[in-house]
């Protein structure tokens, strides 16, 4: 698959040692041009060791490309790399700038033109497409080497799989955020309920809902004098940001997975009997009828107007989220006062217990000249050296830092790290084409549609037929 893409790609919202011999499998080409900075340029971290360490070849420089953009997370790399260059004075760093919201298609321009960084910033999403255009060199090598380097005893499989693209690793993860349910407390309170817990289902998720849906006289939507037009309480969510075009994909697969579906082939060859299946469509006629049929989430227009779901669930009128979010509100739910909130599990499906992974790391430039240098980089920023310091405001792949820094039985870190059991293959992953084909496209607009007014009129089966066919030369088109 080496054929240009013809399609503009842009990010979805969205949900983070030891030296090792010489590298072949990482052939260097000639010289690159200087990567794009940021308006601060170059910087170098920790000049060359005042200590007089001897360089055989000089000081090698690494060029890092990083989306940090607030002072916490630059106070964090900078930590790191300072620890970093004081283990290797022989190499320092630069940093490259450039925001994951809305840079990738910049990225993809310098993979192409040989102008990217040696360490190459990346959200899962965009593995298959940098990689494509011969920007994400093949780690495999680099692990087989490294005797101090064991995936399968360090990190969370599906986390360290989700780096993955043709079943080799391309990237490895910086940090990154399963799903769960966030929980109004007292409203289960008051309504009796008890909180859900491991093994619960869509079928016990709706029954909750209805129950905890309620109308301005205190109805709820089980109740046959319920009013669905004088709604005061919901009992959760659709998985949609607010005042956006398009739905939000990635959340709704924790369904459609779970409904023992996916919207192409393992082979990713076709969307085609997948999109438009029999499990898929139950999937979103299930979520469809939150809004419609039982009435127990708001329509999309609803949570325009409120400003979206976490403000709905900070007043007091959202009972569960339902829009799948990652470990991102636990302070800002905590500074609401009079606010009694926790998380839970996701529910099974008729497929079982399965979810997503929102997922950012970085992959090695396959053009880099340092593929070495590179890889002591890379490892450190995801091992136990970086991941120590990223992982006090981040879920980390490293078990044993998990263990100690966030806790397994945590109620509420614990919970979000469970679910790495459950994350199932992600679409996104098998096909370059996939994010702006499907993901970030008409599906996700059509998708959508069903949650807005009128979209209970719409024949799902119709108009997903059409869209994997339309999906599928989309897909073609960048094979």
């Amino acid at each position: 698959m080496k054929k240009e893409p013809a399609i503009i790609f842009f990010l979805i919202p969205i949900l983070i040692i030891a030296g090792c011999t010489t590298n072949t499998a990482v052939k260097p080409i000639s010289p690159s041009p200087a990567p794009t900075n940021s308006p601060g340029g170059n910087i170098s971290v920790i000049p060359p060791d005042p200590n007089g360490t001897i360089c055989p070849d000089g000081i090698v420089t690494i060029s890092m490309d990083d989306w940090s953009n607030t002072d916490e997370a630059m106070a964090a790399r900078t930590e790191i790399i300072a620890a970093f260059k004081k283990a290797h004075p022989c190499i320092d760093v630069t940093f490259v700038d450039q925001l994951s919201y809305g840079a990738d298609a910049h990225r993809l321009e310098q993979i192409r033109s040989g102008t990217a960084s040696d360490l190459i910033a990346v959200e899962s999403v965009y593995i298959p497409i940098y990689t494509e255009s011969g920007g994400l060199a093949d780690l495999s090598p680099f692990v087989e080497a490294d005797p101090g380097f064991d995936p399968a005893e360090m990190y969370f499989e599906s986390v360290w799989k989700a780096g993955f693209y043709q079943e080799k690793p391309r990237a490895i993860n910086k940090d990154f955020s399963a799903s769960a349910i966030y929980i109004n407390v007292d409203l289960f309170e008051q309504a009796e309920i008890p909180l859900p817990e491991e093994g619960w289902t869509y079928d016990d998720y709706l029954e909750i809902a209805l129950q905890l849906t309620l109308d301005r006289n205190g109805n709820n939507a089980n109740s046959p004098d319920f009013d669905p037009d004088n709604i005061v309480q919901y009992g959760t969510s659709i998985p949609y940001w607010g005042a956006g075009t398009i739905a939000w994909f990635r959340g709704f697969e924790n369904v459609l997975y779970s409904f023992d579906a996916h919207a192409i082939n393992p082979e990713a060859t076709t969307t085609v009997g997948y999109l438009n299946g029999k499990n898929a469509v139950q999937a979103w006629e299930f979520v469809r009828d939150l809004v419609h049929k039982y009435h127990v989430s708001p329509q999309a227009e609803d949570i325009d107007a409120a400003g979206g779901n976490d403000a709905l669930f900070k007043e007091g009128k959202l009972a569960m989220s339902g829009h799948y979010w990652g470990p991102w509100y636990q302070e800002a739910f905590n500074a609401e006062s009079g606010l009694k909130w926790t998380v839970v599990p996701l529910p099974a499906g008729p497929g079982g217990h399965k979810g997503v992974i929102m997922w950012m790391g970085w992959g090695i430039n396959d053009q880099t000249e340092h593929p070495q240098e590179a890889w002591e980089l890379l490892k450190w920023l995801t091992t136990e050296p970086g991941q120590r310091v990223y992982t006090r405001r981040a879920l980390t792949q490293v078990k044993s830092l998990a263990v100690e820094l966030q806790r397994i039985n945590d109620p509420f870190w614990g919970v979000f790290l469970a679910e790495t059991e459950y994350v199932d293959t992600l679409d996104d992953a098998t096909h370059p084409g996939f994010f702006p084909c499907v993901s970030d496209g008409a599906t996700a607009e059509f998708l959508l549609k069903t949650w807005q007014e009128g979209g209970d009129q719409l024949d799902i089966q119709l108009e997903l037929d059409k869209l994997a066919v339309e999906a599928n030369r989309c897909l073609a088109s960048i094979e």
